[in-house]
């Protein structure tokens, strides 16, 4: 067995879905802070991220429907996060903005 194998061998299941939301929610952040334009690419790459995430769970002995759901309930976490992450930054420049208009 190569060392590859063991580590997604050897990964809790929150493991592996805290990874996968680490690696959506700038992804996520970029698209939110482009205003949402762009789609076409933001979707490939978020796609190709859940695959990866999905045949990882896959090998790790998981069946289809559980990655895939896995990598969708992640995929929502990391757009709740980068979401909030970026009204809290928005609310700041607003409210710095605020402070040196006075």
């Amino acid at each position: 067995m190569s060392g590859l194998r063991v580590d997604v061998l050897h990964r809790t299941l929150i493991q592996r879905q805290s990874e996968l939301v680490a690696q959506l929610e700038p992804v996520h952040r970029k698209f939110i802070r482009m205003g949402h334009a762009g789609g076409g690419a933001y979707a490939g790459m978020r796609s190709r991220i859940k695959h990866k995430h999905i045949e990882e769970m896959r090998t790790a002995g998981y069946t289809q429907r559980e990655a895939a759901e896995s990598a969708h309930q992640c995929d929502e976490v990391a757009y709740l996060n980068a979401d909030h992450d970026v009204f809290i930054e928005q609310m700041g420049t607003a409210l710095a903005s605020v402070g040196s208009a006075s």
